[in-house]
């Protein structure tokens, strides 16, 4: 299935194994990303402090830190993704 759903995005991979590599799944995702600009609206090297939920507005109030120079501030949003897992 990664075989068919990568080559049809543009990536053509060569499977010798039952799971796909992290390499692999990266370029993948690295291109979705780049084809869907999604660059543009990502934050990185940011920490989340914390989201809450306003029902009024229905978006996220998300308190945000920059990690490079420590500033906290608010941002909202209508969908949050924790990317913070175990295949870093």
């Amino acid at each position: 299935m990664w075989g068919w759903v990568a080559a049809w995005h543009g990536l053509v991979l060569t499977l010798d194994c039952r799971y796909v590599g992290a390499e692999e799944i990266y370029e993948f995702y690295r291109k979705q990303a780049v084809e869907y600009g999604l660059y543009d609206h990502a934050k990185f090297n940011h920490n989340v402090i914390g989201a809450e939920w306003n029902e009024g507005s229905g978006k996220w109030t998300v308190t945000v830190q920059d990690m490079a120079t420590g500033k906290v501030f608010e941002d909202s949003a209508e969908v949050v993704l924790n990317c913070a897992g175990v295949l870093k």
